[in-house]
């Protein structure tokens, strides 16, 4: 009898990341992939033309360390075009994606070709992806934000198929996000790679396409990154905006795919609805108690929320601090969605 044990399918994986002006963190990153505890894997970094030295940076730790399997190429534009580059360059059979303020566990690509493995019978299986954890030695603020944006009152839980629910759980999802996903490189010769057109929402627009194309993507919570929030509040406003416009955007260019999707727009429609009624609170008192029962509901929607995350982490002051982020990302959100709805469609890349 034959005792030999097949050995496990190993394909070779090529690692893509983008980075501009990340000379605090893309070491950090690239130290976490070069330690994975996978053997058949390249890493490709593309450098947007960064001018705070992260391109220096980049090319010491290569020769420092003698890295063959690092390499650098420096392309303007943005991250779409970037991981672009990387994917013409990739010699892999898997296209991994993650951002450069992330660090990936030593696992990683183990836990990747094992998910492939698992679901290998599954043709229309083309790309896992898993969570995005925050890092121990993360700040008050980016710890705040991060709690914050795991809430359903931000990402629409389970009325929303992406990865951000799934935190523990596996299961077929509708979007992955770029900074934990693997993809079949195939697939990109087939259907195309990220529109560069989308300055924002870019892994949307590619999760949507190959979902509305029949494709299956799966995620995980074994293939875990660590991943750094934004550190202020200013970069925390853009984040939200850039999450709104890319939904915006793929409204515009795929349809209303997810409801959920418009949900920013219901802040727009409260606020225009209490701007209205407010001109008739003297003469009509029904449109008073229209109003007062419409902002009481919201006030205990995000009150008990902010007290939810609050109990779950032990922290008093998140309570205080959800009480004004929620509102300030359904605002942000809006207007980001509007963004992106109003974009001259002769920007965005068609079906």
């Amino acid at each position: 009898m034959d005792k030999r044990i097949e050995e496990p399918f190993e394909p070779f994986i090529s690692v893509i990341v983008t980075v501009y002006n990340q000379a605090d963190l893309i070491i950090g990153c690239v130290r976490s992939l070069v330690n994975q505890n996978y053997r058949n894997y390249e890493i490709i970094v593309v450098d947007a033309l960064s001018s705070d030295g992260t391109w220096e940076l980049l090319q010491n730790l290569k020769r420092k360390y003698k890295i063959k399997n690092l390499n650098l190429v420096r392309k303007p534009g943005n991250a779409s075009a970037g991981r672009n580059c990387g994917i013409e360059m990739a010699k892999g059979e898997i296209c991994t994606f993650i951002d450069s303020d992330a660090s990936a566990s030593e696992d990683w690509l183990n836990k990747i070709v094992e998910t492939f493995n698992s679901l290998e019978d599954d043709d229309l299986l083309v790309g896992v992806g898993g969570t995005s954890m925050l890092p121990k030695n993360s700040s008050r603020k980016s710890s705040v934000f991060y709690h914050v944006l795991s809430s359903s009152l931000v990402h629409g839980g389970r009325l929303n198929p992406s990865v951000q629910h799934k935190r523990e759980t596996k299961g077929f999802v509708g979007h992955i996000p770029t900074c934990n996903l693997a993809i079949k490189k195939s697939v990109f010769s087939r259907e195309g790679k990220f529109d560069e057109s989308f300055d924002s929402g870019e892994d949307l627009e590619l999760s949507t396409r190959l979902r509305l194309k029949g494709y299956k993507l799966f995620c995980s919570p074994k293939i875990r990154v660590a991943h750094h929030q934004r550190n202020s509040i200013l970069g925390f406003s853009r984040q939200i905006c850039g999450w709104g416009k890319g939904k915006g955007l793929v409204i515009k260019k795929f349809g209303l795919v997810n409801k959920v999707y418009l949900l920013p727009l219901f802040v727009l429609v409260f606020a225009v609805s209490l701007l209205v009624l407010s001109f008739s609170l003297t003469h009509q008192p029904f449109s008073a108690l229209i109003l007062f029962l419409a902002l009481l509901c919201y006030a205990v929607l995000v009150s008990t929320e902010s007290a939810r995350i609050a109990s779950n982490n032990r922290d008093k002051l998140l309570f205080l601090y959800g009480l004004f982020l929620f509102p300030l990302v359904h605002l942000l959100s809006t207007l980001g969605l509007l963004e992106g709805l109003v974009k001259n469609p002769e920007k965005i890349g068609k079906r």
